[in-house]
């Protein structure tokens, strides 16, 4: 059932690729059509008349557009922009974005078959042009159903860079409410978007236990630096399935500014008694350290957040930190740690605490002065 809409999509796309592949094939050339648009002329068997003038005012190009049916001006648009003549594909550019809606469908079409990158990022701007949620809906459809890779992922870079408040509420409202693949599709275009308005709507929009499963996956792989902050800020939030998966974005995405939003963010955690979201920030905590090894001022972070932070969670995520990193001296982690024992009473962090003086003591050729526990994390 959850490919039925896709399935049933694609069938209904696929008669209007047929006749436009077909229109496209009675023309003799790409630029053939961008030529009749530049000297009015009809092409032949054209039943509207592609390239008869309507115009609200002569004095004006701008105003001028052709008639024809959707069809038709599709392919004038795409032989006028294979044929890099500026003033044809304003025409055709025009004309489509004046049949409004009527034009979805085609346009999705198109860009379904679609193989020359330019052509598909013209045929983006018509659909983001139109402005409906529609309209954007098609373009995310078309992709789910393109073949070609290359103007495939052009189509989501200009998509990307044209987004405005009506296509982020489609693509928030397509994610939190959609079905099958559409939903999974949208939650994935948000995640790669770059957007930080289009995340934090997705977030602030999320009001289901179901909703807030799919923020949380999208705040997860949210890798983007521009959507650093977005994350830090949903550290805090009181459901902590998204407060995780911000960490895990935070954690995964290897910059000098999300590391240093990361440690912002453990500092933020309030303690916790739960044990699994224990273990997962600890967790996210490693992952920040395995992908910034190097990063300058780490450890002198660490130490205070390890002894200092009123959060159990920080210090335990420090404490690991610190006995797993190779950048700082074995020796110092371990004389900081004995010094710090004693102070540490919180029964979640000292298993961190003994464990990671169990490690460093042997390196750092000290005795192991610690109790072993039964069992820890």
């Amino acid at each position: 059932m959850k490919h039925l809409k896709l399935i049933a999509l694609g069938l209904a796309a696929i008669g209007l690729i047929l006749k436009f592949s077909s229109f496209i094939a009675q023309n003799q050339s790409p630029s053939g059509l961008a030529d009749r648009a530049k000297n009015g002329v009809s092409s032949s068997g054209a039943s509207a008349g592609l390239g008869a003038i309507q115009s609200g005012s002569a004095a004006t190009p701008e105003a001028q557009i052709l008639s024809g049916t959707p069809i038709e001006l599709l392919a004038g648009l795409r032989g006028a922009v294979l044929a890099k003549d500026k003033k044809a594909i304003n025409l055709y550019f025009q004309s489509m974005l004046h049949l409004g809606v009527a034009g979805i469908d085609p346009l999705r079409a198109g860009l379904i078959q679609e193989a020359e990158v330019e052509v598909a990022k013209i045929m983006v701007d018509v659909l983001v042009g139109i402005g409906t949620p529609e309209a954007y809906q098609a373009v995310l459809e078309a992709t789910m159903l393109s073949e070609n890779k290359d103007a495939k992922y052009a189509v989501l870079d200009r998509l990307k860079s044209t987004l405005n408040e009506t296509g982020n509420q489609t693509f928030i409202n397509l994610a939190l409410n959609g079905k099958g693949d559409l939903q999974a599709a949208a939650a994935d275009f948000i995640a790669s978007s770059e957007n930080s308005d289009l995340l934090s709507g997705l977030v602030n929009g999320a009001t289901t236990a179901a909703q807030r499963e799919v923020a949380a996956t999208v705040l997860g792989n949210s890798l983007s630096p521009s959507v650093a902050e977005v994350l830090q800020e949903c550290v805090n939030l009181p459901d902590e399935s998204l407060a995780q998966a911000a960490i895990s974005g935070l954690a995964s995405q290897s910059t000098e500014q999300s590391l240093k939003l990361l440690l912002n963010s453990f500092n933020q955690v309030g303690a916790t008694s739960n044990p699994v979201r224990f273990q997962d920030i600890v967790n996210g905590a490693n992952t920040m350290l395995l992908q910034n090894p190097n990063q300058p001022g780490l450890p002198i972070i660490l130490e205070a957040m390890a002894t200092t932070s009123p959060s159990n969670v920080t210090r335990a995520a420090a404490i690991q930190i610190l006995s797993n990193s190779s950048q700082v001296n074995p020796a110092d982690v371990y004389q900081m740690l004995i010094k710090y024992q004693p102070y540490e009473t919180d029964p979640q962090v000292i298993p961190y605490l003994q464990k990671a003086l169990a490690k460093v003591a042997p390196i750092a050729s000290q005795p192991v002065s610690i109790q072993a526990l039964p069992s820890h994390p």
